[in-house]
């Protein structure tokens, strides 16, 4: 006897993507850390209810071709801070680091230390995190699929060294998930956090752009 082929039924497909839909609504949102100054000056992105943004109105840093970033400071709130291994939360503020590098020397030189005033700044700071668990996903895989997704809050900000002026700033975050971040986010610990900090870190290039794109990149 041939074996009788039974559709699944909504309410059981329902079942097994709803860790995958829980995943996607972690707990991390915009913060007001105190790493920036002006919070009110940040305004709702269009089209992003995932970030708060400000950029200058101004030709001040059109000129400026060059950056320098800072060390990636850690703003996290007590219970986050005391919950995640030191050398993870080192792992992550380098890992930042590196995206900021990466993003920004797409359209800018990116120097070790500002020789001159017509070098523009790079801060940023991680006010939140949640990393994956792999342990738990590698266990839930097979039944219902992985349930531990990570997730990251920053703020951040580029300053016209010249002149201390903020040509850019925003507060964002990001839930990674299946369509964020990838199926393997969810087996390392910090797969879906990395992928938050290059589209972080390419946000906050394209808003110091913002006025300047038009200007050739000279290196």
């Amino acid at each position: 006897m041939k074996p009788v082929y039974r559709r699944p039924s909504l309410a059981r497909l329902a079942v097994l993507l709803l860790p995958l839909s829980l995943a996607a609504c972690a707990n991390q949102a915009v913060t007001r850390s105190g790493f920036l100054d002006q919070y009110e000056k940040l305004t709702a992105a269009p089209g992003d209810d995932s970030a708060r943004t400000y950029v200058a109105r101004t030709a001040a840093a059109l000129g400026h071709r060059r950056v320098v970033i800072d060390e990636v400071e850690l703003r996290l709130p007590p219970s986050q801070a005391a919950a995640i291994a030191p050398d993870l939360l080192d792992q992550a503020r380098a890992d930042y680091r590196l995206a900021l590098e990466a993003a920004f020397a797409e359209h800018y030189s990116v120097v070790d230390a500002a020789s001159t005033n017509d070098v523009l700044r790079v801060r940023a700071a991680i006010t939140g995190i949640k990393p994956s668990n792999p342990t738990l996903n590698t266990a839930t895989f097979l039944l219902v699929g992985p349930v531990s997704n990570g997730g990251v809050s920053t703020e951040s900000e580029v300053i016209d060294i010249g002149t201390g002026q903020r040509v850019a700033a925003q507060a964002t975050f990001t839930n990674g998930h299946l369509f964020n971040g990838g199926l393997g986010g969810y087996f390392d610990k910090l797969g879906h956090i990395r992928a938050a900090f290059q589209t972080h870190a390419e946000k906050l290039r394209d808003l110091t752009l913002a006025d300047v794109a038009a200007v050739p990149t000279s290196r």
